[in-house]
């Protein structure tokens, strides 16, 4: 089982946020070979495996609940307060549509839950439909390695 995260610098429009204007990219996410970040763009009418976002916040997200994504283990019959926006990366995206992906752990692997996901208003939308993969506990250390440039 591995995740890979990769990503291509893209150009962005102008705008008020200098950060997220220069972390602009291409973010592609695969588990296991299949894409999690695969959209519908309803504008251009084609499929694509991946998602312009800046990656600020996706950084600052991996960062800011690093320990949360590795350690902290869902209790599913009570559901505790900001487990959800400290989990499921669709709570990070500052406007801009990311994969509805859950970083789960449980006691003895790291569970990946993701699912389509289509706002009305969005330009795209996912194409995946719910998925669930665990990962084993010696392949957390490839989870903490993976970002890398192709």
């Amino acid at each position: 089982m591995s995740i890979r995260i990769a990503f291509d610098w893209v150009e962005a429009s102008p705008s008020t946020d200098e950060l997220a204007q220069s972390t602009m990219a291409a973010l592609t996410i695969e588990v296991d070979g299949r894409p999690v970040t695969s959209v519908l763009d309803r504008r251009s009418l084609s499929c694509r495996n991946h998602v312009i976002v800046p990656l600020v916040h996706v950084a600052e997200w991996l960062v800011g609940n690093c320990w949360r994504l590795l350690y902290e283990v869902e209790d599913e019959r009570t559901p505790r307060p900001g487990f959800a926006e400290a989990h499921d990366m669709s709570f990070v995206g500052e406007g801009f549509l990311l994969p509805r992906l859950t970083i789960s752990p449980t006691p003895d692997r790291v569970r990946l839950r993701w699912m389509a996901i289509g706002p009305r208003t969005a330009r795209s939308s996912s194409r995946n439909e719910a998925r669930r993969l665990s990962i084993a506990p010696h392949c957390r250390t490839r989870f903490n390695t993976s970002w890398r440039q192709p």
